[in-house]
């Protein structure tokens, strides 16, 4: 009976460290989810990972390196970047972006 107990709370704990996760309104749809880590780990993580391809594709070649194709890839990440201030408010500003 503790077991159920403690997981009965365990789970009350869980479901109020909900967050939500997109704006109320901007799309018609509030859904909330359990944030286990921040969203300062969560960048920097992502850094380190976008740094281990470069790196490791790089080595192979597989890198594209065509200018023209580069160039069209940031300027449309440059658009596309500041729209998802909609759905989050914690979303990067295009200045933040980086290349």
């Amino acid at each position: 009976m503790t077991g159920l107990v403690g997981m009965t709370a365990m789970a009350a704990v869980m479901l109020s460290a909900c967050a939500t996760t997109t704006e109320k309104g901007s799309v018609g749809v509030e859904r909330r989810q359990l944030l286990l880590v921040s969203s300062a780990e969560m960048d920097k993580s992502a850094i380190t990972a976008y740094q281990n391809v470069l790196k490791d594709e790089g080595a192979k070649g597989a890198v594209n390196r065509d200018a023209k194709q580069v160039e069209r890839v940031r300027r449309i990440a440059t658009r596309l970047t500041p729209e998802t201030g909609v759905f989050r408010k914690d979303a990067p500003a295009s200045s933040r972006s980086s290349r």
